[in-house]
């Protein structure tokens, strides 16, 4: 079987470059002897380790629309490939060949239709969800919540979407929590997207410090320059007048962001809207007590192993993070528990289903 796959995100580092470079070492450790893998992209990007039948096309090109649209389709049909697999939100608007596509995240079909301030853009987001419908024989998703939400806004999704949970790096079994820092903090790990739900997060803390806690805040994320899509963290932190309590940090590597998860008092995710929640898993399987939204995929992820709350609502998202801070054996059974939970979620077994996935078409 001859695979192609575009791995253009990888240039991004966020959610879907990771969900993109785990499911393609699983597939490099579960394919079939004769199988060849070529992966597309117009940078010069890669993924170490791969075998030998794993190979590149770096296809430069300026502008995205006209190289997923005409040059690698182009390529794609030089390559006789079996099957094209985009596995990150994208897809091309013409069936090249057998086409299987992965959304991950189906903000970009949701919340972002309505904030875009362009009618030219919402009307391309329009058009390429009809398109991604009709065009993919298998679309590969990572969360019931987003099976749904595909069902519900993508033409033609229906009987052809597939629930594939996505797994966890090897390295976030390692150290277990130790309990705290010696200073201790709350931790958030996440992008800084609206649907993050922020804002109603640091009401929440400060609401704790108002209370006497004295646990300081670490907020582990990047934005963008939209701020129709994403917050100016530093002047929102500003705006409360905590920035003597919160900390923000970018670009940090999983080995930093190990140590940040074992030793913080918990980890709190308030999205509003989430189509998985690593951070989730991640948390539970260093030991770390996790808090977070009752709302979207998330206690899908979560399991019994989390303590739930209304993102709408800042007391209850106050007296979630109280409860566990103030309860040191309520914070240890959640612990074990989310070690229990976390190994629910494996790469390999993703990747031994994408396969099968990618061989039906």
């Amino acid at each position: 079987m001859k695979i192609g796959i575009d791995i253009t995100c990888l240039k991004s580092g966020r959610g879907p470059a990771r969900y993109t470079r785990e499911i393609v070492t699983a597939l490099s450790q579960c394919c079939q002897m004769g199988d060849e893998f070529i992966l597309y992209s117009p940078f010069d990007t890669g993924i170490e380790g791969l075998p030998t039948n794993f190979s590149y096309r770096h296809l430069p090109q300026q502008k995205h629309w006209p190289w997923l649209n005409w040059t690698l389709p182009c390529a794609a049909r030089k390559d006789r490939l079996n099957v094209m697999f985009f596995p990150a939100n994208d897809c091309w608007l013409w069936k090249a060949v057998p086409t299987v596509v992965a959304l991950l995240d189906v903000a970009q079909f949701t919340t972002l239709y309505y904030q875009l301030p362009s009618w030219k853009d919402r009307l391309q987001i329009r058009f390429q969800m009809g398109r991604t419908g009709r065009v993919a024989q298998k679309i590969i998703t990572i969360s019931n919540y987003s099976a749904g939400q595909i069902h519900a806004v993508v033409p033609g999704s229906k009987g052809k979407t597939e629930v594939v949970y996505c797994g966890l790096s090897d390295v976030f079994y390692g150290q277990g929590s130790t309990g705290a820092d010696p200073v201790p903090y709350i931790l958030f790990v996440s992008g800084f997207d609206r649907r993050k739900n922020l804002e109603r997060l640091l009401q929440a803390y400060k609401i704790l410090r108002e209370k006497g806690r004295e646990e300081k805040f670490l907020l582990v994320g990047s934005g963008g320059a939209n701020q129709r899509l994403y917050y100016d963290m530093p002047a929102l932190v500003k705006q409360y007048g905590l920035e003597h309590t919160v900390e923000i940090r970018n670009n940090v590597d999983d080995q930093a962001l190990i140590g940040l998860y074992s030793h913080a008092s918990l980890c709190v995710l308030p999205s509003i809207v989430e189509g998985f929640g690593f951070t989730v898993i991640e948390a539970q399987a260093c030991g770390c007590p996790v808090v977070c939204s009752n709302a979207a995929s998330i206690p899908e992820v979560g399991g019994d192993a989390a303590v739930y709350f209304d993102p709408l609502n800042v007391g209850e998202m106050a007296h979630s993070m109280e409860k566990v801070l103030s309860d040191r054996t309520f914070a240890d059974e959640l612990r074990k528990k989310g070690k229990v939970n976390s190994k629910r979620f494996s790469w390999d077994k993703a990747g031994k289903r994408v396969y099968e996935l990618l061989a039906t078409v």
